[in-house]
This record gives C-alpha cells, sequence and structure tokens, in this order.
C-alpha cells in the first residue's frame, strides 16, 4: 500500500524536494540521507522517496506510532536510546529512531560520524541544533521547520 503522504513544509519547500527527489538520486550512487530531528509525516514522506533516516524524537507513544506506520507500508524500522547505535546500524534500516528528550542525550556523533544530505530541524533543542549545523558548517541541505516557534527553544541570535 502507497500512502501519499505531504510533510508539513510550505509549498515551495515541499516543491523543491519534490524536484531534488527527482533529479538528484540520478547523480549519486548512495540513497540520500535525513539526519531529521522531530520526526511524523515527514518520516515517511522521506522514506516514500527513498532516503534513509536517522529521526530523533523524544515522546513514546509518537515513536511507537510512527514505528507501525512505517513498518505497515514495508520500510525496515528500529528504535534506540543509544546514539552510537543508531549510527553503527545506520545503513541497515531505512528508518532508525533515536530516542532522545535533550539535544546533550544525541551526542556529537551524529554530526562526526556521518555526512547527511538532508538535516531537518524540527524537534528537540532547535536551537542547540542550528548551533551544531552552525559550528560544523554542514555541508547538507538544511530545513528548519516552524522556525519563527520559539517557544520550547528560545530566541535566536
Amino acid at each position: 500500500m502507497k500512502l501519499r503522504i505531504q510533510p508539513w513544509f510550505t509549498d515551495s519547500c515541499t516543491t523543491f524536494l519534490n524536484n531534488l527527489f527527482k533529479w538528484y538520486p540520478q547523480c549519486v550512487e548512495d540513497r540520500i540521507s535525513v539526519l531529521e530531528f522531530g520526526g511524523g509525516n515527514s518520516s515517511i514522506y522521506f522514506l516514500q522517496k527513498g532516503c534513509r533516516l536517522l529521526t530523533i524524537e523524544s515522546d513514546d507513544s509518537y515513536i511507537a506510532n510512527v514505528l507501525e506506520i512505517c513498518r505497515s507500508l514495508g520500510f525496515k524500522a528500529t528504535t534506540t536510546d543509544d546514539s552510537e547505535v543508531a549510527i553503527s546500524n545506520f545503513h541497515e534500516f531505512d528508518l532508525t529512531i533515536l530516542r532522545a528528550s535533550t539535544f546533550e542525550e544525541v551526542g556529537d556523533a551524529v554530526f562526526d560520524r556521518k555526512k547527511w544530505s538532508i538535516i531537518l530541524n524540527d524537534g528537540i533543542s532547535r536551537k542547540d541544533v542550528i548551533e551544531a549545523i552552525s559550528t560544523r558548517r554542514c555541508s547538507s541541505i538544511v530545513i528548519l521547520d516552524n522556525v519563527e516557534y520559539c517557544a520550547n527553544w528560545g530566541k535566536l541570535e
């Protein structure tokens, strides 16, 4: 069964990504890798576009829901509390969910041991994630979802 899932991004962002997925995979041998802070519709969207994901999520019931949907659609998915395990097993699954409540729990390994095609910042510790992306000068497409919503992460400088 194939659902047409759209992420809750702006129309122009979705159009850009759809064009990227149409042409980019023909130019590279590896699957597009996505580091996603905050899972949901975007996780399913990326999976259906052929990406491999590491999603960082803090809500256990939400994790269970995303895993159930992804598995029912035929994707190989797992979850862990250990960032080292998540990184080392990344290529064995379509979706790996790393359970973490703060950016400190994630650690630098997600940036230091893997190059990401796309980084989506729509979850925990948004300000810390933005600072980590900036500090490391990640050569990734960066999506800052709901960047105007700062109630849970403070003002951007």
